[in-house]
């Protein structure tokens, strides 16, 4: 039996994720008013039932209009002032984005480039830290999509808190998948987003932001450069609940009683449940890769569980992968994000959120196979199906 006589489509990617039946019925309701205080009691929940999913006692959880960027850009407009310097982390596209920003609002990083798709080095964060004391902030992409790389952002965080920065990290694409405690690693500013591992519809920005954030903040030369991203309005007009509650930026009801449910799920499932499927899988799913005789694009020490960037095998081009894992098995996985460094070279599979199930990932990589087999790759037909299912069910 094909797979479509099950599903339209698999969604794939590192992002969006599927949705669960229950997540889409939470939205299936009348319009309701943003300032409706019936709303403001579900966007107080889930900012603070996200307040576990960050591991966080101390930091305040908002909710913004927006993607993922929405929740870094808003960071750095926030607490970057003309001038500030800023050690960013590189090496990926998603890590060179952030660079972008920080000069949007006139700050100036200092990227540390290391090889896309390998590890970090510890020590060359400390040499930045140590000579230049003018540093304001440390930021890092904690799973980096572009390349499927995982960053030890436990580490990274000792360091930076040693010598009394602000840490940044970019959570987009594993908070709610993997391991982040945001109070103990001493992280000021976690951004994520409502489409990836928390399995909701995209449109929604999410951030935790320390005490030791909002005091940088609170203690700006001069007001950010814009209104709508500015955080301390968000606190003074909304989180302290003042009467009524002005909004910098009107959220999108439907999209958090939707978020409000993903939330559920993944607290009815457990944390430790919720990271434990996700290591099983991501294993899994390059094991299965592997299998077959295709290589993985990031050392696979440093893989993450939430995105598999694969190399793109030799004689083959990549669209192709695409067009018939698409138009002919209905999975929709994706090539290299808009990189020079990465276009035609791989392409990924995203395993995140509702998505890192064996109903998902069985199917994908037996689409896969078929679409290797048509495309003339010489492998032992089944053997990455038959190998990720030993892990998924062991």
């Amino acid at each position: 039996m094909k797979m479509n006589e099950f599903f339209d489509e698999l969604l794939m990617v590192p992002g969006p994720s599927q949705i669960s039946n229950r997540v889409i019925q939470a939205m299936v309701r009348p319009a309701i008013a943003h300032y409706d205080p019936v709303f403001f009691k579900i966007f107080d929940e889930c900012c603070e039932s996200l307040k576990k999913i960050f591991q966080t006692k101390n930091s305040d959880v908002i909710i913004l209009p927006g993607t993922g960027r929405i929740s870094l850009e808003s960071a750095i407009a926030s607490v970057i002032e003309p001038g500030d310097e800023v050690l960013n982390i590189v090496d990926g596209l998603f890590s060179e984005w952030i660079s972008e920003m920080i000069k949007t609002y006139r700050g100036k990083p200092i990227d540390l480039k290391f090889e896309w798709g390998k590890p970090i080095n510890l020590e060359k964060i400390k040499e930045k830290l140590e000579e230049n004391n003018r540093i304001k902030m440390v930021t890092v992409v904690h799973s980096e999509s572009s390349t499927g790389a995982l960053h030890p952002i436990k580490e990274i965080g000792k360091i930076v808190n040693k010598y009394d920065k602000l840490y940044f990290v970019d959570a987009i694409s594993s908070l709610g998948a993997i391991d982040i405690k945001t109070d103990e690693w001493g992280i000021d500013f976690c951004c994520a987003a409502s489409q990836k591992c928390l399995s909701a519809p995209i449109g929604l920005a999410i951030l935790s932001i320390s005490e030791k954030a909002w005091d940088y903040m609170k203690n700006r030369r001069e007001p950010p450069y814009t209104f709508s991203l500015n955080l301390i309005k968000w606190k003074q007009n909304f989180i302290r609940k003042p009467v009524p509650r002005p909004y910098p930026e009107y959220p999108s009801t439907h999209l958090v009683y939707a978020l409000h449910e993903a939330i559920n799920i993944i607290l009815e499932e457990g944390l430790e449940n919720v990271f434990k499927r996700h290591k099983i899988v991501g294993e899994a799913v390059r094991a299965g890769i592997k299998a077959i005789g295709l290589k993985l694009f990031p050392e696979e020490s440093i893989a993450s569980d939430t995105v598999t960037v694969i190399r793109t095998p030799n004689n083959i081009n990549v669209e192709e992968i695409l067009r018939i894992m698409r138009d002919k098995h209905h999975v929709f996985i994706t090539g290299a994000p808009p990189s020079p460094h990465l276009k035609g070279k791989v392409f990924r599979i995203g395993h995140m959120g509702l998505n890192a199930s064996p109903i998902y990932i069985i199917p994908t990589l037996s689409a896969l196979e078929e679409t290797l087999k048509e495309l003339e790759l010489n492998f032992d037909f089944g053997i990455g199906v038959e190998t990720a299912r030993k892990i998924l069910y062991r």
